[in-house]
């Protein structure tokens, strides 16, 4: 699924051996860049930091956003991360089976835990951090304590305003009273999420309000020392309202979130860098006369005689059919600055067409071959991750979670 890849090779001429090459493309994940934005957030909460300090806890739930969880998670762990985040029991088992040391928080609620399972020794360990969203979690986790004779750290999951589950106002009383007969879990933590930290500054805050309100109403029944946190990326970057005691980022990590937010006006954004470039190569190339219809339904008629290439990708691999007649492609040119690319017609299953008449100017000869970004890794690119983002009516998120797995991962460092 996620393969660990040399560094980039070749030959340097930005052109792979059509005749021998059988890949339809690679993603490739900068692992410098991603240290270098986790040291730059850091220095955001440095800024602001309290006397007892914020603490960075990088999410990497769903494979890390399709980018390969493992590498990246030893990655993070290297740079002085101190906690990583995920969904599901399964992802913080591929985890620790692969010698993930540090604590791990769950967001989905686990009401059951077996001594044979890979997640036990993290537990007994107190490293298995887990997530209360109904007050009966916590007479089944209690039993669990219990059996393995240890107390289980768990946070407090508060809803304040994401309707997706969680404590409510009566249920965080609820669960805060049934805890006086579990002496086999051990709060370290109550938390939140925002619904609108990339979008809705007033509605964050107005969560933010609401989550201050209900912790500090009830403060008398927990540990003074336990650790309150709400804010993901966008909220970090909004200012230090949000970082109480701990933040938990993920897509920033990777290099994204901050255009959104300059747009809005948020200002001291830290200087992220764009850890992902997806790339693939010409495979076929063609010159067609003024008129001819381009791909299924053909949607799109050539308004000039035109030179067309064939690119091996399509919605089969996570490019997405909504991108059809929108997008930008930048093919790289040996010797020549790149040249970006229309994708000319409808995406499909498993390649695009682009028109390639302004690039055959600089290379009419020695298109065959060349590569491609379909993703480019410089943020002012037409097919930088937001920018397509948005004309596919899409986020950051799903781009990166659509990219198949069958797509090598490399890892360049």
């Amino acid at each position: 699924m996620t393969q660990l890849l040399s560094p980039r090779s070749g030959d340097g001429s930005g052109r792979v051996d059509h005749r021998t090459s059988t890949h339809l493309g690679q993603l490739e994940v900068h692992l410098k860049k991603i240290d270098h934005n986790f040291k730059a957030i850091h220095g955001l909460l440095g800024r602001h930091r309290s006397e007892n300090g914020t603490r960075l806890c990088a999410v990497i739930k769903k494979d890390a956003y399709g980018l390969g969880a493992v590498p990246i998670a030893h990655r993070l762990i290297q740079a002085g991360c101190p906690m990583l985040a995920v969904y599901s029991a399964q992802e913080a088992s591929q985890l620790v089976q692969q010698e993930i040391a540090v604590p791990l928080l769950l967001f989905m609620p686990v009401t059951t835990l077996s001594q044979t399972d890979p997640l036990y020794r993290h537990a007994v360990a107190g490293k298995l951090h887990l997530s209360i969203h109904e007050p009966g979690q916590l007479a089944q986790l209690n039993r669990i304590g219990q059996a393995f004779g240890i107390q289980l750290p768990v946070h407090l999951y508060l809803d304040t305003g994401m309707s997706r589950g969680g404590l409510n106002a009566q249920k965080y009383s609820e669960a805060l009273e049934q805890l006086q007969r579990c002496s086999h879990v051990c709060v370290v933590g109550v938390y939140s999420h925002l619904a609108t930290a990339d979008s809705n500054d007033s509605f964050a805050l107005w969560q933010l309000k609401q989550f201050k309100r209900l912790t500090r109403k009830h403060a008398d029944k927990l540990p003074t020392d336990v650790m309150h946190h709400i804010g993901n990326s966008c909220a970090t970057m909004r200012g230090p309202g949000f970082h109480l005691d701990m933040v938990r980022c993920g897509l920033g990590l990777f290099g994204y979130g901050t255009r959104d937010l300059k747009d809005q006006g948020v200002e001291d954004l830290p200087a992220l860098e764009p850890a992902v470039r997806w790339v693939s190569h010409i495979i076929h190339v063609e010159t067609y006369p003024h008129h001819t219809p381009i791909g299924y339904g053909g949607t799109h008629r050539l308004d000039r005689n035109s030179v067309l290439g064939v690119v091996p990708v399509g919605y089969g691999d996570g490019y997405p059919l909504q991108l059809s007649n929108k997008a930008q492609a930048r093919v790289i040119l040996p010797g020549h600055p790149p040249t970006d690319c229309r994708v000319l017609g409808k995406v499909n299953m498993d390649q695009i067409v682009l028109d390639l008449t302004e690039a055959a100017i600089h290379h009419p000869n020695s298109l065959l071959g060349c590569n491609v970004e379909l993703i480019s890794d410089d943020p002012e690119a037409p097919c930088a991750l937001p920018t397509l983002a948005k004309l596919a009516h899409s986020h950051c998120y799903e781009m990166l979670c659509r990219i198949a797995a069958h797509v090598p991962r490399k890892y360049v460092s």
